[in-house]
């Protein structure tokens, strides 16, 4: 811990609490409880300091009466005690949603003295040097914790009681603007989302390169281009199909049946069906791999967490597995400019595109392989799946219930407005010198942020060297109020035990008449235990003596 002014003083967290508990929950958990108790877990509490209750449970009314423990109170401080998000500190303000409310046992509830300002306890727990101490103290793996031994364990700083409420009336006036400023931040990633979005929706639908069309002449249309592939495809079907009567080749697929149309507005555009103007596989009737099989060298494996809502595919985090796992399924090697489709579960709908493969790679059985045909350019196509009218269209055709997925026939029945190539190519263009600009606002958004983050832990650290306010010679020093603080404790523990004798005290009785009195019924429970066990080995033995 960093040098204190000489009025403050060191202790530990345990000293400045009057109670230190977790809560607990029905046997069998809190599932299907739809009314009752708030029961605060650590997925509520939030890393600045406050709560999210976008998804609340709930205790019966009776159970949290019969807890014991765990009962929040205004100016409680919860603090995570497990799992990933251990030592997460929130404060139980003055906006605090609810009049009660509960714990359950994955969270410890901090309530301090009186003669310690509880904020400024909370705020010293939330800042980096806090959350140190307070780790310090984990135990167990990744999914261990914090017991309560945490609380003796953990130092903290104690300024005087004067000055611990000066340094929070600051610290809520700039961590206020702080906070005013990240919340305006925040909606910067949301903007840039819209942005990216409207610059898709205008992509596909022919308003982004209107004035282009304007000033150039196209040589072929979507439909004069259709009609080239579909004589050309029908082409090399009839001779592979003579072949195949002559038996010398299998039966060709039928790829030359397309369904399309000029479109409705551009004349220079069609409508046309996916549904053979792309490749679409997946890895079929696999059941996945089991850790043992990953190996440390090999082709890259790739699944959901790989993809983004319309960015490249990120491969940093990427499985391995052996060569012949790799070969067992030619149709999903992966091929510069292919587009990743996640089909099922919560990523359903991300996507990603192939870009500078670094070396042979597959997917998973979650991923769909989607490779565009004439007429598309793969970055055209890509743009098209990641807009918002497709991403609409797709969630409409999730099925299921539990796990939603989405089949490929779902894929191949979209209808696609398709430019001439020469205007895919300005389209791709124009979208990613939007999506450039917007790069770039991005990484300006993160660098502000980390900004923002650093500026609260300046300012909580500067708080408790003590020099965010000056220190005033005529505070007690905190010593005192350390001492005042365990003496308070102390007769507060003799008061506890006291009332649990209360049953020997008679009215008006002297406290060294009761602690005489209490070691003389003492005294007397040992005798008559002792008198029992005699009789009991009496009685044991009557029967052998009888014998005798």
């Amino acid at each position: 811990m960093s040098e204190l002014p000489k009025s403050w003083t060191t202790t530990s967290l345990y000293d400045l609490l009057i109670a230190l508990e977790s809560g607990s929950r029905p046997r069998g958990g809190v599932r299907g409880i739809n009314g009752g108790i708030p029961s605060v877990g650590g997925e509520h509490l939030n890393y600045n300091g406050g709560f999210d209750f976008g998804s609340v449970k709930y205790v019966p009314v009776k159970f949290a009466d019969l807890m014991t423990k765990g009962h929040i109170r205004p100016n409680d401080i919860l603090i995570v005690k497990d799992g990933a998000t251990t030592g997460k500190t929130s404060f139980v303000g003055a906006d605090f949603p609810y009049k009660k409310a509960v714990v359950n046992e994955h969270v410890f509830i901090c309530r301090t003295t009186d003669r310690t300002n509880s904020r400024f306890l909370f705020r010293y727990l939330m800042s980096k040097e806090g959350q140190d101490r307070i780790l310090e103290n984990f135990k167990g793996s990744a999914q261990g914790g914090i017991n309560q031994t945490f609380a003796p364990n953990t130092a903290v700083p104690l300024a005087p009681l004067p000055e611990q409420k000066r340094i929070v009336t600051k610290l809520e006036q700039l961590l206020e603007r702080v906070e005013r400023s990240r919340k305006k931040l925040e909606r910067i990633p949301k903007l840039l989302k819209r942005f990216r979005q409207s610059v898709l929706a205008a992509a596909c639908s022919g308003k982004l390169t209107e004035d282009w069309r304007e000033e150039n002449e196209i040589e072929e249309n979507a439909v004069v281009l259709l009609d080239r592939i579909v004589k050309e495809r029908k082409e090399i079907f009839d001779k592979e199909y003579a072949d195949y009567k002559k038996g010398k080749a299998k039966k060709p697929d039928s790829d030359f049946i397309l369904e399309y149309n000029q479109h409705d507005f551009i004349h220079s555009w069609a409508t046309a069906k996916l549904d053979n103007l792309i490749y679409i596989a997946a890895r079929i009737g696999w059941r996945g791999l089991k850790a043992e099989e990953y190996t440390k060298e090999g082709p890259l494996f790739l699944a959901v967490y790989a993809l983004n809502y319309g960015e490249e595919v990120d491969y940093r985090d990427a499985y391995r597995i052996s060569k012949w796992r790799y070969e067992e399924s030619p149709e999903i090697q992966l091929q510069e400019n292919d587009i990743l489709l996640c089909k099922d579960g919560a990523g359903i709908g991300k996507l990603g595109i192939i870009t500078q493969l670094p070396e042979k790679a597959t997917v998973n059985s979650s991923l769909l392989v989607i490779r565009g045909r004439e007429p598309f350019i793969p970055k055209f196509l890509f743009y098209f799946l990641c807009s918002p009218k497709l991403q609409s269209i797709a969630k409409e055709r999730i099925t299921g219930s539990a796990t939603p997925h989405l089949f490929q026939k779902d894929i191949r029945e979209l209808y696609l407005d398709i430019p001439p190539i020469e205007e895919q190519q300005e389209i791709i263009r124009r979208v990613e010198q939007l999506f450039t600009v917007a790069d770039k606002i991005e990484q300006r958004y993160t660098k502000a942020a980390k900004q923002v983050e650093k500026l609260t832990q300046s300012i909580l650290a500067k708080a408790f060297r003590g020099e965010l306010v000056p220190q005033d010679p005529n505070d007690p020093p905190a010593s005192e109020l350390l001492a005042k603080i365990k003496e308070e404790r102390e007769l507060a523990q003799v008061k506890t035990s006291t009332k649990r004798k209360k049953d020997f005290r008679r009215a008006g009785e002297p406290a060294s008449v009761l602690l005489e009195r209490i070691k003389i019924e003492k005294t007397k429970m040992e005798s008559e235990k002792a008198s029992g066990k005699n009789k009991e080995q009496r009685r044991v033995d009557e029967p052998a003596r009888r014998r005798k």
